[in-house]
């Protein structure tokens, strides 16, 4: 891949940090909907695991080349099939590929996104058993206020 980012990271890299996250969820979700031949509107869970959901191998790896075009970055063709879920291959993404958009630590999955969340003294993070370490408070707060937008419909 060349060392020159992609359309994809230029757009994420030119949002306010706590966006950054939700971006990159929205546009991995928009590639895999493409994949699966959903519409738009078709609901695609963060936790649904694509091969489930009747993603093929082929479709897969056209997928990730778009993304990696799009980002101008390579995917490990591993992160892929190590990671069937969306919210789980956008952490791995955010912790490795594109990790220098998000300037500290990266969510270890946003597959339980839609669970309640953690008690806390600070803005709370999405609950998840996956989660290795805290998010900065501004990503964490983005990605709560981005959460319950969609649960809100």
């Amino acid at each position: 891949m060349s060392s020159d980012h992609g359309e994809l990271w230029r757009r994420l890299a030119a949002l306010p940090s706590p966006d950054r996250l939700a971006a990159l969820q929205h546009a991995v979700t928009a590639e895999f909907k493409t994949a699966l031949l959903m519409t738009p509107d078709d609901d695609l869970p963060p936790a649904g695991n694509l091969f489930d959901l009747g993603l093929t191998s082929q479709r897969a790896v056209e997928a990730r080349e778009r993304l990696q075009a799009a980002l101008g970055c390579e995917i490990g063709i591993s992160e892929l099939f190590e990671r069937p879920c969306v919210g789980d291959l956008v952490a791995a993404l955010a912790r490795g590929p594109v990790a220098e958009l998000f300037g500290g630590p990266a969510p270890a999955s946003l597959s339980d996104s839609a669970a309640s969340p953690q008690p806390s003294a600070s803005p709370p993070a999405p609950a998840s058993s996956h989660v290795a370490s805290p998010l900065p408070a501004d990503l964490r707060t983005a990605l709560q206020e981005r959460l319950e937008k969609l649960r809100r419909g």
